[in-house]
């Protein structure tokens, strides 16, 4: 399995101006921000790789060698799952075809998959013969779980303070062990 970013998030689940109030930071001061929007961005993504999920809406293309065998299911890889927006294959020959929606059916549940309304077409061997272009995550940063907000800020927070403190170590290790508390419960596990 391939996997291809094709849209980035279009904004954070926590604003620079969230995570700055958390740090006891003046908006006025500046200095930091490109740091404390790296530690935001950081976050998001190490969450989402723990969890297997995408927080912000995004567009993916995950890439397949073929279809499962027989009736088996295709189980993509992030939840909570928006949408599907095309199955294209290459045939025997290699020629490309798009699935129409009415020969799958989309099972939203976490992991979210897909299954066939009959069988998989036979496909053409090659490592990107089957695509699937799918729309996941839970849409605006408004949207996005307040636990999992409170564990970037928590992340953030450690991160930022422990950059400029000796001292911070027990501190920095007490926010990262309750944002992980936090984000435990948003995991999601694949069975492959």
């Amino acid at each position: 399995m391939a996997l291809m970013h094709l849209t980035l998030p279009a904004e954070e689940p926590v604003s620079l101006v969230e995570a700055k109030r958390d740090m006891r930071l003046d908006d006025d001061f500046t200095e930091h921000d490109l740091l404390i929007e790296g530690l935001i961005t950081a976050a998001r993504e190490h969450y989402q790789l723990i969890c297997n999920r995408v927080f912000i809406r995004q567009q993916w293309k995950m890439l397949e060698w073929r279809f499962p065998v027989a009736r088996n299911p295709i189980q993509l890889p992030f939840s909570p799952l928006i949408s599907v927006d095309k199955i294209a294959y290459q045939d025997r020959e290699g020629d490309w075809h798009e699935l129409e929606e009415d020969d799958y059916q989309v099972d939203m549940s976490e992991p979210p998959k897909i299954f066939p309304v009959h069988s998989w077409p036979v496909t053409h061997h090659a490592p990107d013969a089957v695509s699937i272009t799918f729309t996941a995550g839970y849409g605006s940063a408004i949207d996005v779980p307040e636990s999992i907000k409170n564990a970037i800020r928590l992340y953030c927070k450690a991160h930022y303070e422990s950059a400029f403190n000796d001292g911070a170590s027990r501190e920095y290790e007490r926010r990262m062990a309750a944002a992980d508390a936090l984000i435990s419960t948003y995991r999601v596990f694949q069975f492959r």
